[in-house]
């Protein structure tokens, strides 16, 4: 990109208007060609990413709402698991559907702009990018939402729940009411243990699963800025504009898959900070 910028604008050094508009075309272009392949392979890399969450939550969360039910947390394990696949669906759905091919139409909108270089495209990039970014912020302000509505109203119900429950035993059943009491407790304080030791295992691979791909994804991202950086310094406007640009898609393309990453996080945090006896 940056050979590009330079070669451009060496052309339109001293053109006239029609070869300068030509060389303006023609490196918008090319510029967009060279960017292309690195985009489809950092979208391939997220989707595997992507993927790859959506095959380890369905074998996790059931395994974490079942332990975490054997802790004496019945009813908010069972709110967690419910709104954490329903969110998780949903922002997979929300990615593959609409924020993808939104990423395209910007890019899209990007080239030519800067093939226009009048900037009148401007508007309509600024309505995607916001768009993106806003339902990315909707869907993780609503999970955290649901959550912590969920969590403490389920939670306060396993409380009463079980202390009606030691009481009843050690009240009613004749002689070891209280040892069978005792041990019900000892019992529910492993299964916390038990729960907890898988959420921080589910914690550890989902960093173990994502590092990688989002450090590539990072990379190429910190690659663009920098290339942007120095094509600002002698670079023709629209060029550097639509260099920054092809960053700010991989940006994008990179606060998704964080994104994904975090609500996984979120929820193996969740079902181990529930209810515990």
């Amino acid at each position: 990109m940056l050979l590009i910028v330079l070669l451009c604008c060496v052309v339109r050094t001293g053109s006239d208007a029609g070869a300068s508009r030509a060389a303006l075309v023609a490196g918008s272009a090319a510029i967009c060609l060279c960017f292309i392949g690195n985009m489809r392979s950092m979208a391939s890399l997220g989707s595997m990413l992507i993927d790859s969450y959506a095959t380890f939550t369905e074998a996790l969360f059931p395994v974490l709402s079942a332990a975490a039910a054997a802790s004496g947390a019945t009813s908010s394990s069972a709110a967690i698991y419910a709104v954490a696949v329903f969110f998780f669906q949903l922002l997979i759905r929300a990615i593959r559907l609409l924020l993808l091919p939104l990423l395209y139409a910007y890019l899209a909108l990007s080239v030519a702009d800067a093939a226009l270089s009048e900037r009148r495209l401007t508007g309509w990039k600024t309505l995607i990018g916001g768009l993106i970014k806003g339902t990315l912020r909707v869907l993780v302000f609503a999970f955290v939402a649901f959550l912590s509505v969920t969590g403490v109203t389920s939670g306060s119900v396993d409380a009463l729940s079980l202390k009606a429950a030691k009481l009843t035993i050690s009240s009613t059943v004749p002689m070891v009411g209280s040892m069978v009491s005792d041990a019900s407790e000892s019992v529910l304080t492993s299964a916390a243990l038990l729960k907890n030791s898988i959420g921080a295992f589910g914690m550890l691979s989902v960093l173990a699963i994502g590092a990688i791909p989002l450090l590539q994804i990072a990379v190429q991202y910190l690659q663009l800025r920098i290339t942007e950086a120095v094509c600002g310094v002698f670079g023709e406007k629209p060029l550097c504009g639509l260099v920054s640009d092809t960053a700010s898609v991989m940006g994008y393309l990179f606060a998704m898959c964080c994104v994904c990453a975090l609500l996984v996080f979120l929820s193996c945090i969740c079902f181990m900070r529930g209810f515990v006896p």
